[in-house]
């Protein structure tokens, strides 16, 4: 009978307190302390209030990406017939690792043209050694020695231009004609209509981009990657806002075989310098956010501010609280009452 009784007891008091906190006049509690005694035969249990310095933010989507300014792209000067890759898109390859097969009859124009382009350089620089004597003693026009340094200029270009082409091809036994990668890296092969044949990336330019609350930045620790044994670090904050937020970007610490374009579920962790409490202990009073710590015999009511969410747990600041200070879990309302001066 007397279960019933509390029971009811409790609830007119809960209605009275949502009542009384929308008409109350004044913004501080009557309060600041009350006896255990004038909480009657109501059950009371407790929790400790946990120090931490870490707070854990809402997860967010981060992408694979890249730096494009500092791959190596990867041209040729005629367009072959057929190309043939040996590499994935996304694989790790080595500088001089075979790319792809290129054949078709622009390929063998291409090597007549290099052919030429070494003929006619080793030609005009022949005639320029030739002539060089005449035109120190002025015995040539000045005109004519200007046409001839020109021509061996644009001789010696054309010929580099294909000779570095010529590098980046390699050619078997057979007369089969490769593509070689021009550096370690990342294969990165368009999907889409590109001036590039194929890019490779270096590995340090791959970072995780993301955004976050421009609120938090200054209080970040670390970017978690959620079900991975990848871990990132060195974040750089771009700066540019948009919508309250700002971009992050953050390499990997370690190295991880995750493709460009891959995302991410990252779960920011901030500094906090603060307390992990049971959310059952916290009330609000006034518009503030209390918890009522036990000392001794008594309940002293402690102002908090609430600055996150951790698992189940609140992460409170408060310069009242003390690590493992007790704070009241069950029957909160009551005490809430009775700190308003409702009675007992």
């Amino acid at each position: 009978m007397y279960g019933i009784r509390s029971q009811l007891i409790q609830i007119s008091l809960c209605l009275f307190i949502c009542f009384f906190n929308v008409n109350a006049i004044g913004d501080q509690p009557t309060l600041n302390k009350i006896l255990l005694s004038q909480m009657g035969k109501f059950d009371l249990s407790y929790s400790e209030a946990t120090p931490t310095n870490v707070l854990q933010g809402s997860s967010t989507i981060g992408l694979v990406t890249y730096h494009s300014e500092a791959s190596f792209k990867v041209t040729l000067p005629f367009t072959p017939q057929q190309l043939l890759f040996s590499k994935t898109h996304g694989s790790s390859i080595k500088k001089g690792d075979v790319i792809a097969k290129v054949d078709g009859l622009e390929v063998n124009h291409y090597f007549d043209e290099l052919a030429s382009a070494e003929l006619i350089y080793l030609k005009s620089k022949t005639h320029l050694n030739r002539v060089k004597s005449y035109a120190s003693s002025n015995t040539i026009k000045s005109t004519e020695w200007l046409s001839i340094i020109k021509a061996y200029h644009a001789a010696k270009l054309n010929y580099e231009h294909l000779s570095h082409v010529r590098e980046q091809l390699n050619v078997d036994e057979q007369g089969r004609v490769f593509l070689i990668s021009p550096i370690s890296g990342i294969l990165y092969i368009p999907t889409q209509k590109s001036p590039y044949i194929f890019e490779v990336i270096p590995e340090k330019s791959i970072y995780v981009q993301t955004s976050l609350p421009v609120n938090n930045l200054g209080r970040l620790t670390q970017l978690k990657i959620e079900n991975s044994a990848c871990s990132l670090s060195t974040d750089v904050i771009v700066p540019l806002v948009h919508k309250y937020k700002q971009t992050i970007r953050s390499k990997f610490s370690t190295r991880c075989a995750l493709p460009i374009g891959t995302q991410l579920l990252l779960t920011p962790l901030y500094q906090a310098n603060g307390y992990s409490v049971d959310p059952k202990a916290v009330f609000e009073l006034h518009n503030k956010d209390y918890v009522a710590v036990k000392i001794d015999e008594q309940l002293i009511l402690t102002e908090i501010e609430i600055i996150g969410k951790d698992g189940t747990q609140f992460i409170v600041r408060s310069n009242n609280l003390q690590p493992q200070d007790l704070l009241l879990v069950s029957s909160t309302s009551i005490a809430q009452g009775i700190f308003m001066g409702l009675g007992e």
